[in-house]
């Protein structure tokens, strides 16, 4: 176990990661930090880390290279924020790039967990996502403040997995209207922002090396787990079609809608109606023309709520939070899998799943994300017995959203 003193060289360390792996800008080591990275096998295995996390941007083309250049500036330009309080005002400057899809960022910022935490910020980035125009709002009471704190990484919540400590005060300063330039969606480096501090670099090294451990994405601009479990939790209608693989007619159907507070499943010729408000439920098979009604239990109730309040029905697992310690989260690259995913990304989803005799099943979810919203549209279910067998594809769902309106009128099909 390493002593006192060599953890405080760790500490000191981790703020020369960057500069030791020789990065853009690098700063030079101190000769005893050096060496002691260099002998250290706690920092090698950090560094290494490092190393491979930064490694997954890389990439020979162009215009992914000037892309990863303007992904630096923009987390360089957003932990320069770290650890003071982060108003709307703050926030402003840096909406116009977060609409650009090529600079997508796969971890918390300062700058990101206020817009996650101000209800304000979040319509307006939408609205300017849907090309709506505005030319200002008052600012929000909301500030957040962004903080380093490597035991935070086992926490629950939306920051599960990642080193942070994120604080939501409520200002007092009467409101402020916010003005919003004409060119909405010019880039970053157009924006006279803050330079990066050093402490700034150390604290982006911890976050990408602590991420890297949780979640595997490999490469640039992808997609996180995290992005994907925050997309649902926007979702207020889902409509989902449950597959046998190698044929095309669904087992079951599944229409869920938060607003209309309603849970309809068709399985076979039958339709079942659970209404959350109204706490009734009814059935009906429209090929023998049976039909019956009665009150909702209160445990079909709660089981029906607890999927409506987590991922509904969309991922294996409720909430980031029970996501295992040794899921992995990957992007497939694969040319033949990516031809058949007309326009959307694939990504899989690896997890051992302990089997009632002790033995790990071996699970696998591959999920086709809509890269603008973040959204599924496909997911195909996988199992594997042993290490040693192939995957065996299990199950095949497709998903879609509609609006309340077309839930009104499957539902009132239903009631006629």
């Amino acid at each position: 176990m390493p002593d006192s003193e060599t953890k405080m060289l760790c500490r000191k360390a981790e703020s020369y990661y960057y500069d030791f792996l020789g990065g853009d800008d690098c700063e030079p080591v101190p000769q005893f930090l050096a060496e002691h990275i260099s002998s250290c096998r706690f920092c090698s295995d950090q560094l290494q880390r490092l190393k491979e996390a930064l490694s997954q941007t890389e990439d020979s083309h162009p215009q992914q290279k000037q892309n990863r250049a303007d992904v630096n500036e923009m987390l360089q330009s957003h932990f320069a924020h770290i650890g003071q309080a982060v108003t709307c005002n703050t926030v402003k400057p840096f909406m116009p790039a977060l609409l650009d899809k090529t600079l997508r960022l796969a971890i918390p910022t300062p700058i990101t967990v206020h817009i996650d935490n101000c209800p304000q910020c979040r319509q307006y980035l939408q609205k300017l996502r849907n090309a709506e125009s505005i030319s200002q709002r008052p600012q929000s009471d909301i500030a957040t403040i962004y903080k380093i704190d490597k035991t935070a990484a086992q926490s629950t919540g939306l920051y599960a997995g990642f080193p942070i400590k994120v604080e939501v005060t409520k200002r007092k300063e009467p409101a402020k209207i916010i003005e919003f330039a004409s060119a909405a969606k010019r880039r970053l480096y157009a924006v006279k922002l803050k330079p990066l501090l050093k402490t700034a670099v150390a604290a982006a090294a911890v976050i990408l090396i602590a991420s890297a451990l949780f979640i595997n994405t490999s490469t640039a601009g992808a997609v996180s787990l995290q992005q994907v479990y925050k997309a649902i939790e926007r979702i207020k209608n889902v409509y989902i079609a449950s597959f046998p693989p190698d044929q095309t007619e669904p087992v079951q159907q599944i229409w869920l809608s938060k607003t209309l507070n309603i849970y309809m499943t068709k399985t076979g010729d039958q339709y079942v109606l659970n209404d959350i408000g109204g706490g009734i439920t009814k059935s009906k098979n429209p090929v023998t023309g049976r039909a019956a009604e009665g009150l909702l239990t209160g445990q079909t109730a709660a089981g029906i709520e607890k999927i409506m309040s987590g991922s509904l029905g969309l991922m294996p697992f409720y909430s980031m939070a029970q996501v295992p310690p040794d899921a992995k989260w990957n992007r497939i690259t694969d040319k033949s899998i990516q031809a058949a995913a007309e326009g959307l990304e694939v990504y899989e989803l690896k997890w051992t799943k302990e089997a009632y005799d002790g033995y790990g099943v071996f699970r696998k979810w591959r999920l086709f994300v809509d890269s603008q919203t973040n959204l599924l549209r496909k997911v195909e279910v996988y199992q594997q017995l042993t290490p040693d067998s192939r995957f065996t594809l299990t199950a095949v769902r497709l998903i879609e959203y509609p609006d309340e309106n077309e839930i009104r009128g499957i539902v009132g099909e239903l009631s006629s």
